[in-house]
């Protein structure tokens, strides 16, 4: 199948097999909808009063 058919497939719901979708294309509709959703899903940003402190100790012996 070529790249620019995979446009007409629509999003994925569970009877594609019935309605004559291949399982190529049945994935491809999954993997689609998986990457939506990822991109919809937004990673959790910190707050701006957010600071990071370190403190480092050095001991030498002699």
């Amino acid at each position: 199948m070529i790249k620019n058919d995979y446009k007409k497939i629509p999003r994925y719901y569970k009877a594609m097999y019935l309605d004559g979708f291949t399982p190529e294309e049945i994935l491809f509709a999954t993997r689609r909808e998986m990457l939506e959703r990822l991109k919809e899903e937004k990673a959790p940003t910190p707050p701006d009063d957010y600071n990071l402190n370190f403190k480092s100790t050095v001991e030498v012996k002699k």
